[in-house]
């Protein structure tokens, strides 16, 4: 892909696309083939320095998963399972008949199910740190009962002082904040809160593992060696569950490699979006 296409990915505008009776806002940039991608608990609203590099190669769809916005999740929606559906459906309600799917956390377990129950419209999967997983190596992981230091320390690996524009100037200056006083940080802490509420300490879907054994579009899985929320292991595990998977553990990073190791994350991601469809069954790469 040419260097040029980094102009249109830096690009993007805010949408919304109607699916049944719910209407889905989402940012959409970049150019190429469609790429959707499916926010964590970073939550939605930015078009941020991953968005770009999705851009490069794709033209990005990032869809707010109804009720994270206001926290309030539909009673239809009891689990992220529930999500499955009405991505595909969002699919269809933006002209697109097959997408690479990005998903990240929440995200993640979302585009597990999608690629699970309705492969014809995933071509390319990537999950990054997915929750739903629940193994053993989570085990002792209760999200509801961290404070927001031991949070900070599961979502992020680095802890030093992070640099945050000027509200009044994005553009031109800022200033070094505490890793928790960061928009960043503040962003995790409030979905945390709508996690919780919602799900309490159910961040798993038993099925998950079983359903991803379905799965057979090409598949990047990426993790965060340092995740204190969902153990590294299960990428392995998921990796074996896989057929056509490859997975990358990124050291130094938590449960954000794409904040905590930005370009060792969108190398990866870059790499695999843009490889040869032959390219990666079941490979480790760090």
């Amino acid at each position: 892909m040419s260097d040029g296409y980094a102009g249109y990915a830096s690009v993007f505008n805010r949408k919304a696309a109607q699916v049944g009776s719910l209407t889905i806002r989402y940012l959409e940039g970049g150019h190429g083939d469609p790429l959707v991608y499916l926010h964590g608990l970073e939550g939605w609203g930015l078009w941020d320095s991953f968005h770009i590099a999705f851009g490069v190669t794709n033209r990005v769809y990032a869809p707010l998963l109804p009720g994270w916005q206001d926290g309030r999740i539909p009673e239809s929606i009891r689990t992220p399972s529930d999500y499955a559906p009405i991505i595909r459906d969002f699919v269809g309600a933006i002209g697109a008949k097959q997408v690479t799917l990005v998903g990240h956390s929440i995200g993640g377990w979302v585009a597990l199910r999608v690629a699970a129950e309705f492969p014809t419209v995933v071509d390319r999967l990537v999950v990054v740190d997915p929750l739903g997983l629940r193994t053993a190596s989570d085990a002792a992981v209760t999200m509801r009962a961290m404070d927001q230091e031991a949070f900070s320390h599961a979502v992020f690996a680095r802890h030093e002082k992070v640099l945050v524009p000027h509200a009044f100037n994005p553009d031109f200056g800022g200033e070094f904040q505490e890793l928790k006083d960061s928009p960043d940080f503040k962003r995790y802490w409030r979905n945390r809160d709508i996690l919780v509420r919602w799900l309490g300490d159910r961040l798993d879907d038993p099925e998950l593992l079983d359903a991803a054994r379905r799965i057979r579009a090409r598949t990047l899985i990426v993790w965060g060696r340092k995740d204190g929320v969902v153990a590294c292991e299960d990428g392995r595990l998921l990796a074996e569950a896989i057929p056509a998977s490859s997975l990358v553990i990124i050291d130094d990073a938590g449960h954000a490699p794409m904040k905590d190791r930005r370009e060792t994350f969108q190398r990866a991601v870059h790499e695999f979006l843009s490889d040869a469809p032959e390219a990666g069954n079941n490979a480790l790469r760090r």
